[in-house]
């Protein structure tokens, strides 16, 4: 196979280098509104342990457009899940909240009240029902 000339060359691949250079910086340039939002990100954390630990997560979400409450166990077991949270939006305001139930491991998702909200305070109890040994409580969010 033959490399063409223009590679091999000093003054070639000097050339390749110098064009690939605006692409770059015309990529880390790019405004990160339009690259895709990594995720998740964590908005609260809580554990506790003993007979029917009690734990309670909060933290604030900025630009959630996906807010989940995940709760786990040990062992595995029925709990009861409380949320609530408040969002604003410009220089609006809304709340909701919620309720359900399940075996552990479970996740839920906590709608907001508005499309894109600029952030949301958000918090997350449950309890272990059944005795048990500990549980955890994780507020997790994907930005829009």
């Amino acid at each position: 196979m033959r490399i063409p000339m223009i590679l091999t060359s000093r003054l070639g691949r000097a050339a390749l280098l110098f064009a690939a250079v605006p692409a770059l910086l015309l990529s880390a340039l790019t405004p990160a509104s339009a690259a895709p939002a990594a995720g998740p990100y964590h908005a609260g954390y809580c554990s506790a342990s003993g007979d029917y630990a009690i734990c309670a997560a909060s933290g604030t979400a900025y630009r959630p457009s996906i807010i989940n409450v995940h709760v786990y166990a040990t062992p595995n077991q029925k709990v009861d899940v409380y949320w609530n949270m408040v969002c604003s939006k410009g220089e609006g305001a809304g709340s909701s909240s919620g309720h359900f139930s399940g075996v552990t491991p479970l996740s839920h998702r906590a709608p907001h009240p508005y499309a894109q909200p600029d952030n949301c305070i958000v918090a997350a109890s449950a309890g272990l029902d059944n005795g048990g040994y500990h549980i955890v409580v994780k507020i997790l969010y994907w930005k829009w």
